[in-house]
Order: C-alpha cells, then structure tokens, then sequence
C-alpha cells in the first residue's frame, strides 16, 4: 500500500516542471496551440519551451498549467 504525500506546487514550480520535461511528438500541436512551445527541425530536431514565459505561460492558470504537465509526463 503507497503513501499518500501532499505537495504544495506554485505557478512557477509547474511552469519548471514543465520546461524540464521534453514531450514527445504527440503532444508538440496540444503545446504549439498553447503557444508555450514550438519544434525546431532540421539538423538538430528537438522541442523547445517558450522562453517569454511571463507573457506567455501567465495565460494559463495553474490548474491549466498542471493539467497539461500530467497529460504529456503519463502517456
């Protein structure tokens, strides 16, 4: 049986986690739309995460925000 543990996250420690996770190809147009993000192809093929966050990423609530990172870090 698993111990529940309670974390208390901020906006910015979502915001972290997110930018520290590289999603994979299905979830890059859920993350483009959102404009937090966008593909760089070609030689170096990779995601990059929205580096303006304090415009960008402050459209999204943390709930939002914290939808999003588990979406993209479970499948």
């Amino acid at each position: 049986m698993g111990v529940a543990i309670k974390v208390e996250l901020t906006k910015l420690d979502i915001i972290r986690l997110l930018r520290g996770f590289s999603p994979s190809y299905d979830h890059f147009p859920i993350i483009e739309k959102m404009d937090l993000g966008h593909y760089v192809g070609g030689f170096a093929d990779r995601f990059e995460w929205e580096h303006e966050w304090m415009d960008v990423w402050n459209r999204y609530t943390e709930g939002e925000l914290f939808d999003l990172y588990l979406k993209i870090s479970r499948e």
